[in-house]
Order: structure tokens, then sequence, then C-alpha cells
């Protein structure tokens, strides 16, 4: 679609800018791939891809709407210390607009303050006690044990995003090196991002069984997916398949017995974790 001019001056820095990371929106960060596109003269393909991601996005979006009682969500970091905050941790609590929106279009409400920064862990815990769901974005700490141990928390009764088990990572999908495909796929595949998080809110959709990608649950024990080369199957001549199913389906019910299965299937978990310790034991 776009010719060579042969008198044109040849600039020999070929670098070039982009700006996804700074969309306020979902949908907005996977539309930058009609940008990358227009490198390659596939500006029809990629507007193909983004009307099918966006007409599927919307569509989740209306079946997630109609709650009677939305789920409260946090998105917390904690700031270790190190060279870069003198050697001082904070704990942030995170209102970027694109996780607002992916939170509000998933069926819930991000958790609503005045402040952004803790000076201290128990700061922090003290405003989100109440909070039905969190979403740790710490870099280090793969498991509960270290998310307590980061957030100083000794009595998990006290805290209902703890009692109901919904305490979730963005490391679902890791390469060997540790690498985070959260910073990739999901910013392309809107769809599919929104997938995982109305599966987080509401455990029985987008569909029964429904199996996250990126947002691991820690108080459940879901394992990470670690990727290799070998998982790379498809042709590179075409695109990376969105990992979104087409969604057609009807509006989704949020009812307590959905999210008192969490509490069944950590129980459940409990149960064979002290059967294999007595195992062990004798």
């Amino acid at each position: 679609q776009f010719g060579a001019n042969p008198y044109a001056v040849v600039d020999t820095n070929t670098t070039v800018s982009t700006a996804s990371a700074y969309e306020p929106d979902v949908l907005g960060r996977a539309s930058w791939i009609s940008y990358y596109a227009a490198f390659y003269n596939l500006e029809g393909v990629a507007n193909n891809i983004t009307q099918t991601m966006t007409d599927n996005y919307n569509r989740l979006k209306e079946a997630a709407a109609h709650y009677d009682t939305k789920p409260v969500v946090a998105w917390t970091t904690y700031d270790a210390p190190s060279t870069y905050n003198n050697n001082t941790a904070s704990y942030i609590l995170s209102s970027a607009s694109y996780k607002v929106e992916l939170t509000q279009d998933a069926g819930a409400t991000l958790f609503n303050s005045t402040k952004s920064t803790f000076s201290s862990a128990a700061e922090l815990l003290d405003a989100i006690s109440n909070v039905d769901i969190l979403i740790d974005e710490t870099y280090i700490g793969s498991n509960l044990t270290a998310f307590l141990q980061n957030y100083n928390i000794s009595d998990s009764s006290k805290y209902k995003f703890l009692q109901k088990n919904q305490v979730y990572r963005e490391d679902g999908i890791l390469t060997l090196s540790g690498g985070y495909d959260w910073f990739e796929a999901p910013v392309a595949m809107a769809d599919a991002l929104l997938e995982d998080m109305i599966n987080a809110v509401n455990p029985d959709a987008p569909t029964k069984g429904y199996q996250r990608n990126w947002l691991r649950n820690i108080a459940l024990g879901e394992p990470i997916k670690y990727v290799t080369e070998a998982n790379c199957s498809w042709s590179e001549e075409a695109p990376r398949p969105n990992l979104a199913s087409q969604f057609n389906g009807n509006t989704f019910t949020l009812t307590s017995n959905a999210l008192s299965g969490l509490n069944q299937k950590h129980m459940m978990g409990a149960i064979a974790i002290s059967f294999s310790t007595l195992v062990y034991l004798f």
C-alpha cells in the first residue's frame, strides 16, 4: 500500500517510537497493531483483527455488565527497599486508567482511594481489608507464602480477599528466564485479557471451566505456565493466534455459590496436602 520514493533522502536512523503502554484504555492499547502493520503493508489484516477483537470485547463487556453486586478489586505493588528508593519500602495502589476500565468492563469496580502510595503494609492493608479481589503486581514473590511475607500478613482472616481466596498475580505465563508475557500478548489481545479478568471476578464466566492465561490465583496455588520456543508452533507467515474465544453467549450471572466454590476448591487442596503430609510422616 506504500510505494518507495527513489529520490528520498536516506535516513540511517531506523528507530521508531511507540506508546502503547501509555494508552488510557484497553482497546486503545491493542489498536497499536495497526501501527506496526503499516511497516509490513498489512494494515488491512490488522484492521480486520482489530474489528473482530473489538466486537468480541464489547460482547464480553455487555455480558458482564449486569451483576447486582459488583466485587471490589485492588491492584497493589510492594516496592522493596533498594538504591532506587533510598532503601525505603513502600506499597502502591494502582489506579491506572486501563486497569480502571478493565476492572469495570469485567463486572467489578476498582477500589477507590485518595492515596496511591503507603509507607507501610499495615497502612495499605487497613485501607483494603474489605476488598474482594486483590491483584498483586509485585515483581518478586511467586507464591502465597511470599505474598504474605511481602505484605507482613500474619492473620489472613482479617482480609476479605484472603478469606475468599482471591489473590492473583500477572505471571501466569513466563519464559524460562522469567520474562512476563503479561507485558506483551495481553496488550495486543484485549478480548483475551478481558476474559481473564472476567473469570477472576466470576469463576463461572465467560464459560464453565475457563482457564485463565495471565492472571494466576496464588491463594489456590495455581501453577505458572512456562513457555519455550517449542510453544511457538504457529506459522511465522501469519499473526500469532489470539488466545480469546469468540463469545456469543448470554448475560453472565454472579452468585455467591460461584465464589464459595473457590473456598471449596481451596479446602480440598488443603485436605490433599494434609493427607500427603500424613503419608510422609507415617
